[in-house]
């Protein structure tokens, strides 16, 4: 349109000047290459105009791409704490510590719980302490791995008083391990503030007949976690008068990954009493009844209770058991192990499962197999 009006424009000026002497046809000349130079100038406008049309194009799929790219970024992004730092060194984390009583509408029983102070959503680790044992006296190793980006609820199934008579069966504490479960897993995190329970990434741990019991809980349910570990554990019978059921009886067949720690001492006697890990109820059937991924680690030197704190208070309940020579580093063994596993499985960093595998980097001489 405004070519139009430009050249009406123009043969109007032309008319007239047509009717003078000789210098029409300059005029109309020159009155042409104005046109062309208009028509120029409206092209080169056209071009630009192109031009600018895909750079806002260019800068539009830029910004696409930027958010096709944010988007796989949040898709990618792990729900929960990583730990990066020497699986056998405390964490970098500060450990807050708390004690949940038995009550109307909370846990069934006691609850002991470490976690993070920093806000944050952390995997959780149950914890099943061994038979006649107090939770708390596994302070050091569950700090240790609450340090590292865990929440650890350890849940006192019965009085720790030394005496054997009168505690539940293994089966009846799985029943009651179920109802923690529950309770870690729906009301723990009001207790916490800012720190994040994250249930959907949760395992197992359990020492002793504290393992038989985490298996007898997954062994029924392993929709209720994603990994299990057992330290030095028994598949007990309850002693010579018991008559428990055994919960080995074939392959486990755990859709996730299993971790055993046995002790070379574990199955010897200490001269007070038969061995608290005995064969063919100890580490050897746990591990030989897991299905892959499964690793088999053996402290050769050590013994059943070694991993205790130095200063627990559990006098003849844990001195039956045969020992060895520097607890203090078998502690940090299964310390360390127990947190490049869970890193492994839980914070689902593939390359910590590498840790238990890695005989140079263990503080106590081990044997090691996996499959």
């Amino acid at each position: 349109m405004r070519n139009l009006l430009v050249l009406v424009f123009l043969s109007f000026l032309w008319i007239p000047v047509a009717c003078e002497d000789g210098s029409s046809t300059n005029n109309q000349t020159n009155n042409l290459n104005n046109l062309n130079n208009v028509n120029n100038a409206n092209n080169v406008n056209n071009i630009n105009n192109i031009n600018n049309l895909n750079n806002i194009n260019n800068i539009n799929n830029i910004n696409n791409t930027n958010n096709i790219n944010n988007t796989n970024n949040t898709n990618n992004q792990n729900p929960v704490y990583v730990g990066t730092s020497d699986v056998f060194a405390p964490g970098p984390l500060a450990v807050q510590f708390l004690e949940v009583e038995a009550a109307e509408g909370g846990p069934p029983v006691l609850v002991r719980v470490w976690y993070p102070q920093a806000a944050g959503t952390y995997a959780i680790v149950i914890f099943q302490h061994g038979f006649l044992m107090n939770s708390g006296w596994y302070s050091g190793m569950l700090e240790h791995l609450a340090s590292h980006g865990f929440v650890v609820a350890a849940p006192q199934m019965y009085a720790a008083d030394g005496l054997p008579i009168g505690k539940p069966t293994a089966a009846e504490e799985a029943v009651t391990a179920l109802e923690v479960h529950g309770w870690v897993t729906t009301q723990l995190a009001a207790r916490l503030g800012t720190t994040v329970p994250f249930a959907q990434r949760l395992g197992y741990a359990g020492h002793s007949r504290g393992g038989k019991v985490s298996w007898l809980v997954l062994d029924g349910n392993p929709s209720l976690a994603q990994a299990v570990a057992g330290v030095d554990p028994v598949d007990g019978t309850g002693g010579p008068m018991g008559g428990e059921e055994r919960v080995i009886d074939g392959p486990f067949n755990f859709p996730f990954p299993s971790y055993v720690l046995g002790t070379g001492l574990g199955s010897q006697s200490s001269g007070f009493n038969q061995p608290c890990a005995p064969e063919g109820d100890n580490h050897v059937e746990f591990y030989g009844a897991s299905t892959a991924p499964a690793w088999h680690v053996v402290a050769t030197e050590y013994g059943h209770n070694d991993m205790l704190d130095e200063d627990a208070s559990c006098g003849m309940t844990c001195s039956v058991c045969a020992g060895g020579p520097t607890p203090g580093l078998f502690l940090r063994l299964v310390s360390g192990h127990l947190t490049a596993f869970f890193r492994g499985a839980l914070q689902v960093d593939a390359g910590a499962f590498a840790t238990l595998t890695d005989t140079g980097a263990a503080p106590v001489t081990v044997t090691v197999e996996n499959r």
